[in-house]
């Protein structure tokens, strides 16, 4: 009897289920940030289910912090297959539920959603046609789209060496702000915000590889990352320049070698310096190098120009083309250039000797030899230079164009020195 009646309600049952043709799948979805039931859930029910859509209004929080929205989708009795949520940028759990034979309505086929879409970034300035300049106050400015419209970080990152590293950042942003940006430019679309912010930023370093990254965090842990192009940050400080050579009255012999000095500094570097030469008083130059690199000096040799209106100009070049200029102290002179001449090899001096005579130097020399003549001014700069092989006798030395008193000074290959103090006018 016991057995009769489990068979008769087991009977019952099964002739009432399969009195009906369809049953209902419903369920909710939830997610603990009202943003994510902004957007329409798409339940997509295999085997020839079809779709079902979240709609209506949004309840919560319940008493866990969720919101929810509802769906539900009506199948054929005995339905077999899987429905499967999806959202643009969001991610479920679980992925699916599987049914088999559906013979009653299923309730309570919840799932819940979590954002996986990073923020996008879009930074607008600085361009990489952009230069900025060293010390000057700039801005930059980007654009923020994120579907959770809640944002919990924002770091500026920059770069000056193209971006293999970012040693610079500041964090703009440290606390939740569900508008984004304070006093921003704010627009909602579909379930997206949108922001526009300008920051104001000052470099103190010259570069011409500067980046500037952005990350921004949402409320779920992703996290949005955009890079600008290469920009500019340019020096604007000039090189600094003086020459130490030539001096004031210097004579520069035509034909001779002589070195040109110079120092030249800069707060990023000099890249290339050009050298001129002036011989009408710095009204015109002309250029005699420009190839080499910043050693602080150069060999030139005279031209055959004699002037007593000479000036040197040196450039010097950073990378940037900002240009510093320095010039010789005062006027110098190109003169033609005599040596020494004999007077008489007659009579063979008795000594090694330098004295001054009838407006230049005169020169007793008794034994055939190698020598040096030196004329310095009373501040010990070098107006003459020569070198030279003598015979034994009695020679002369002219200074065209000098005035002043001087020091003239006669050396020869054993050492010995002579020198004279005389006056010139």
């Amino acid at each position: 009897m016991r057995f009769l009646k489990v068979f008769l309600s087991t009977l019952f049952l099964f002739v009432v289920s399969y009195s009906q043709t369809t049953f209902n799948i419903s369920g909710n979805i939830y997610g603990f940030h009202n943003y994510c039931m902004n957007g329409s859930v798409v339940i997509t029910f295999s085997n020839g289910g079809g779709t079902s859509s979240t709609g209506g209004s949004i309840d919560g929080p319940d008493g866990q912090g969720r919101f929810s929205k509802s769906y539900t989708r009506t199948i054929a009795v005995g339905w077999v297959g899987t429905s499967t949520p999806a959202l643009y940028g969001y991610s479920f759990t679980p992925v699916s539920r599987t049914y088999t034979a559906l013979v009653s309505n299923q309730i309570n086929q919840d799932f819940t959603v979590v954002d996986t879409l990073p923020p996008q970034i879009y930074i607008k300035e600085p361009l990489s046609v952009n230069t900025y300049y060293v010390n000057s106050i700039d801005t930059f400015s980007y654009y923020v789209y994120d579907n959770s419209k809640i944002v919990v970080k924002r770091v500026r990152f920059i770069s000056s060496d193209g971006g293999v590293t970012y040693p610079d950042s500041v964090v703009i942003l440290s606390t939740q702000r569900t508008t984004m940006l304070e006093s921003d430019s704010l627009a909602d679309t579909t379930n997206m915000i949108v922001a526009v912010k300008k920051y104001t930023f000052t470099r103190t370093t010259p570069s011409t590889q500067y980046r500037i990254q952005i990350k921004v965090y949402d409320v779920d842990g992703n996290v949005g990352v955009a890079t600008s192009g290469q920009f500019v940050v340019a020096d604007t400080s000039k090189p600094t320049v003086s020459v130490s050579a030539p001096v004031k009255n210097y004579l520069w012999n035509v034909g001779t070698a002589q070195n040109i000095t110079w120092t030249a500094l800069d707060n990023v570097g000099v890249v290339s310096r050009a050298i001129y030469l002036s011989t009408n008083n710095g009204t015109n130059y002309s250029l005699i190098d420009s190839a080499g690199t910043n050693t602080g000096t150069y060999s030139y040799t005279v031209p055959s120009t004699p002037t007593p209106q000479c000036k040197i100009m040196v450039r010097a070049y950073d990378s940037f083309r900002n240009v510093g200029i320095g010039y010789s102290d005062s006027l110098f002179k190109i003169v033609a250039s005599p040596g020494i001449v004999p007077v008489s090899h007659a009579v063979t001096p008795k000594s090694f000797d330098i004295t001054q005579k009838n407006g230049g130097l005169f020169i007793s020399i008794e034994k055939d030899c190698d020598y040096r003549l030196l004329v310095c001014d009373v501040y010990g700069r070098q107006l003459v230079r020569k070198d030279a092989h003598a015979r034994a006798g009695y020679w002369s030395y002219t200074l065209p164009g000098v005035s002043g008193v001087f020091i003239a000074s006669l050396s020869r290959n054993d050492k010995q020195v002579n020198r004279v103090f005389f006056s010139m006018k």
